[in-house]
């Protein structure tokens, strides 16, 4: 089940992108540093966690996993 929950996290991120990609104008650097900053902040909030928690790889693997890696390496 485990796999599952990745699986559908991590798509949802990259479908979420993959929409910014084609309905704007944005370029993929853009997209790359809208997709980390998403992470801290969420990081900052306290939501990512739960959510890594919950999907696992699904939430670690794609950017805002980064993002959300780089805040905590930041708060030790």
């Amino acid at each position: 089940m485990d796999f599952v929950k990745a699986f559908v996290c991590g798509g949802l991120i990259c479908v979420f992108t993959q929409i910014l990609m084609e309905k704007t104008k944005l370029m993929p650097g853009r997209i790359m540093v809208i997709l980390v900053t998403t992470g801290v902040v969420l990081g900052a909030v306290g939501i990512y966690e739960p959510f890594v928690k919950f999907a696992g790889a699904g939430a670690t693997v794609p950017l805002t996993g980064f993002g959300n890696e780089g805040y905590e390496e930041s708060n030790r």
